[in-house]
């Protein structure tokens, strides 16, 4: 216990500080809606992360969209002739369907 008057040196924010908040502890077990290790929905199957090359090609599609010229739309149109499951080929087909609308 502090005399009268003394200062109150707890820190804000830490435990046992002044305005603190402690956390109460996690669950350890599994429930309904609960999430695995890594995000991952225990009931599902893992999905892969996508390839990096495939994220900068998508974006690439859709600067490409916004962009809208002439030289944009022939690159689009290129990129829509590739692997038809691949992610950059879907992205552009769907870019150009966007811009002939």
């Amino acid at each position: 216990m502090q005399p009268p008057g003394a200062a109150n040196n707890k820190v804000p924010g830490q435990p046992g500080g002044a305005n603190s908040k402690i956390a109460p502890p996690r669950s350890t077990t599994a429930g309904p809606g609960s999430v695995g290790p890594g995000g991952q929905d225990p009931g599902k199957p893992a999905v892969p992360p996508t390839p990096a090359p495939w994220l900068r090609a998508e974006r690439a599609v859709k600067v490409l969209e916004q962009i809208g010229t002439p030289e944009a739309i022939q690159i689009l149109q290129t990129l829509a002739q590739g692997e038809p499951e691949a992610l950059p080929t879907r992205a552009a087909k769907e870019a150009l369907e966007r811009l002939d609308k």
